[in-house]
């Protein structure tokens, strides 16, 4: 389905529960409930949902991206029904994962996915008959990408993967459990176990991995025919279905120069392929193709991209028109204004109004712009708005709809706006399985196919109730699915329509209704450019004194409302709010506003956490003596670098990190040094580090004093609070990053630990790790809480610096 492209979250309402409650555990997280993806068919007849078991039951915890698949289950409601109630969509194993994918136009029937030891494979079920036709097809399955569209209600277009192989990304994670053991006996064996990559006049020594498929399955009869092999990525069909544009995974990234990097460690290709005679066609040879953005135009001539020539950086990138007949067309409205994206490093944004496309550039006064493109000149669609919206929710040929201060607004193509629907709290378009990240990025839906949580009856949308704590996750003919969750994480999903009364079809994790409720306050504070700013701080229900604050940081936008993951009844493994709670503490996630290009607001970071900590202990809400921190990943760095500036925290818990941003950059994971096939991340860590969160915007030899300045490990002599560093083997941030820093520790006679769980990835997943983990985490809180108190000040900046060269 598509996700949710706005949500409003006005606080948790009590729940009514048991006149007794206890606190939340290990066991209370690993029997959490969750739902997938859930859709509603066009002609609104079926109600289609992912049921996740409870987590401790997923069986097999050896994957990082496919973990939550194991054990899905598809259900289906009948609508039309008197009373519509969820059944198994067909009969399913029960050591079997299975995942919803597109339904056809006509709604007629779906195809499905299944993971069944660790074998991915491709079906169809008849919606009316609830039969199932499997293939023999391991279809591709990319974090953002599209892999399979239907053509009509009988064909099918997938990216397959080669021939007897997986999925290229379960290849990759299961790569160290199968190659490293037979890489170990070839060697003992007396045998060759190597592997290699290059760089300079042998970049091209990496093998490269064998292309796949693009297929053509008749659904009906099972035919199959090969429309193209390539090393195809993500395709989409062109509206009268006679060609697919299709990105590609080209040669890697050579570093041309000093400030070119990339999240992708290889070129991205766009190309046009004829789906009848598989001819293709390149409209920019060389181009480097954002994998986020490509749409094909109303007409279906032109498909909308963004591009960098070879040796530039995406700053010097250009929005593009690929014709289909292999010309291109810059689009020169202006500077693009990039966003950057923990998938896909930067992003840059536009749709189609018909034939002219839309794009987001930053005009000369600084101020962000959607300006359309026309034939007869360019117009500025967001003038009238106080603040540019990030994208539109809807759009077609003659108007854009944007969300735009609690309300919905149409544009026309003139610029003009007007409002549609006031008090808007949240937007859902009409749900489409499979569709995949980019699709819906790029692509934004039509406004018939929108519905609001709020609104009049003359909008045409469902009224609903709206719980404080809620999402549409499916809507679309009359009827809307919401899953509302109480502040202990119970949650219900409740099916309204206009013709009836809600009706609750599923209630999830039913066991929370006895645990103590998470009480959540705003923190109200001022950032360092005067900005006013909201933190989020989640309490025990009932305490007689303020109690000791865990924080839990990770710099990025500002924000409006708390992450999803910390409230009740997520499966967050890491800092989880609710154990943390449990435990009698209070939680602090504070809002540490990191912009692109910003060097030096870590370098305060421990004093804008205790600020607003200290606005929290103004209003007795927490103990402001007794403060933690808790990090993982950039929240990790964040919480070292933190941890060098002041004396004031008890105790530190460091997850995941990179302490040495010279020693990270240009390395990559197990898995690629095992099967160079996968790819060289090397541009990758480049990327984040030049270009991304660390923002060194060049490599540690030109800069070697900025490198030192911004990695904890050079001042952890003056780290004073106890250090507990947790990283993992599979871990693709290297495992070494964490010793080194434990090493710093050990040398100098400080307080630190180093644990290692083997066999995960960047978290800990299962579940006796998960156990480990939170008794070493907690008895680690505990004993630095009960420590004397610290001092109140930052400390000087880190020294010395690096030698100078």
């Amino acid at each position: 389905m598509r996700p949710l492209l706005a949500a409003a979250i006005a606080g948790l309402c009590l729940a009514s529960g048991p006149s007794y409650a206890r606190p939340f555990t290990i066991e209370d997280f690993l029997a959490l409930e969750d739902i997938g993806e859930a859709a509603i068919t066009d002609d609104g007849r079926w109600l289609i949902l992912e049921r996740l078991p409870p987590y401790g039951q997923v069986g097999d915890f050896g994957t990082d991206a496919w973990l939550r698949l194991g054990g899905r289950k598809l259900l289906v409601a009948d609508l039309k029904a008197a009373q519509p109630a969820l059944e198994p969509l067909f009969a399913q194993a029960p050591g079997a994962g299975y995942v919803a994918g597109p339904i056809s136009p006509g709604g007629e029937r779906m195809v499905v996915y299944r993971l069944h030891a660790r074998t991915w494979t491709m079906g169809v079920v008849d919606l009316s008959t609830r039969k199932v036709r499997w293939f023999e097809l391991a279809v591709e399955r990319q974090s953002i990408a599209r892999t399979a569209q239907w053509r009509d209600d009988r064909n099918l277009v997938v990216i397959a993967a080669p021939a007897g192989a997986g999925p290229s990304m379960l290849r990759r994670e299961l790569a160290p459990a199968t190659l490293l053991p037979a890489f170990w006996r070839a060697t003992a064996k007396g045998e060759t176990a190597v592997s290699a990559i290059g760089a300079g006049r042998w970049l091209t020594l990496r093998t490269r991995t064998p292309d796949t498929r693009i297929i053509e399955v008749d659904v009906a009869d099972g035919a199959e025919r090969l429309v193209a092999e390539g090393p195809f990525l993500d395709l989409e069909l062109s509206p009268d279905s006679s060609s697919l544009a299709v990105l590609t995974r080209e040669e890697d990234l050579p570093p041309a120069r000093e400030l070119v990097s990339a999240v992708l460690p290889y070129r991205v290709g766009l190309r046009i392929v004829d789906r009848l005679s598989g001819e293709t066609r390149i409209p920019c040879g060389q181009c480097d193709h954002l994998p986020h953005l490509m749409s094909w135009s109303s007409s279906g001539h032109e498909v909308l991209s963004f591009a960098r020539e070879q040796g530039r950086s995406w700053e010097e990138g250009r929005f593009m028109r690929l014709n289909r007949s292999g010309s291109v067309q810059v689009i020169d409205e202006g500077r693009p204004k990039l966003a950057y994206h923990v998938t896909t490093g930067k992003t840059a944004s536009a749709f189609w109004m018909g034939d002219d496309p839309a794009v987001l550039v930053t005009s000369a006064d600084g101020r962000a712009q959607w300006r359309l493109a026309t034939r007869d000149g360019s117009i500025d669609l967001t003038r009238r708005f106080a603040t540019t919206p990030a994208r539109p929710v809807a759009a077609d040929a003659r108007f854009a709809w944007f969300l735009q201060g609690g309300a919905l607004w149409r544009t026309d193509r003139r610029g003009v706006a007007s409002p549609v629907v006031s008090r808007v709290k949240a937007v859902a378009p009409g749900a489409a399985f499979g569709d995949g990240a980019r699709a819906t990025w790029s692509s934004p839906p039509s406004f018939a196919d929108l519905r609001l949580d709020r609104g009049s009856a003359s909008s045409g949308v469902v009224e609903l109730s709206a719980p404080a704590t809620q999402r549409t996750v499916a809507a679309r003919g009359g009827a809307a699915l919401v899953a509302s969750t109480d502040d202990r994480g119970v949650r219900r999903l409740t099916l309204h329509s206009a013709a009836g009364k809600p009706a609750t079809l599923l209630t999830l994790n039913r066991h929370l209704g006895a645990v103590d409720p998470v009480r959540m306050e705003q923190i109200s504070h001022v950032g360092r450019s005067g900005r006013p700013l909201f933190s989020w701080l989640f309490l025990p229900s009932d305490t007689s004194a303020p109690p000791p604050v865990v924080v839990v940081p990770y710099p990025g936008p500002a924000r409006g409302a708390p992450s999803t993951s910390f409230l009740p009844g997520q499966e967050n493994p890491i800092a989880n709010v609710q154990l943390l709670v449990g435990a009698g503490y209070a939680v602090l996630q504070p809002s540490l506003p990191l912009e692109a290009g910003d060097r030096e607001t870590i370098h305060h970071v421990a004093e804008d956490i205790l600020a607003i900590v200290d606005a929290a202990a103004q209003r007795e809400l927490v103990d402001g003596q007794r403060v933690a921190l808790w990090g993982h990943s950039f929240g990790a760095y964040t919480v070292m670098m933190a941890a060098t500036q002041s004396p004031r925290f008890a105790s530190v818990i460091a997850m995941a990190g990179i302490y040495d941003l010279a020693s990270v950059r240009n390395v990559g994971p197990l898995h690629e040094r095992l099967d160079p096939r996968q790819g060289a991340s090397i541009a990758w860590t480049a990327g984040w580090t030049q270009d991304a969160q660390a923002n060194m915007r060049a490599g540690p030899w030109a800069h070697p004093d900025d490198y030192v300045r911004n990695s904890p490990l050079f001042a952890a002599d003056r780290i004073v609070a106890p250090v507990m560093l947790v990283h993992n083997d599979l871990d693709y941030i290297p495992p070494w990053q964490a010793e080194q820093m434990f090493g710093a520790l050990h040398a100098q006679d400080k307080d630190a630990v180093l644990l290692t769980y083997w066999g995960e990835g960047h978290g800990v997943r299962s579940p006796g790790n998960l156990r480990d983990l939170y008794v070493r985490a907690l008895d680690w809180l505990d004993r630095g809480f009960n420590g004397a108190p610290r001092g109140a000040l930052p400390t000087p900046a880190p020294r010395p610096p690096s030698a100078k060269r």
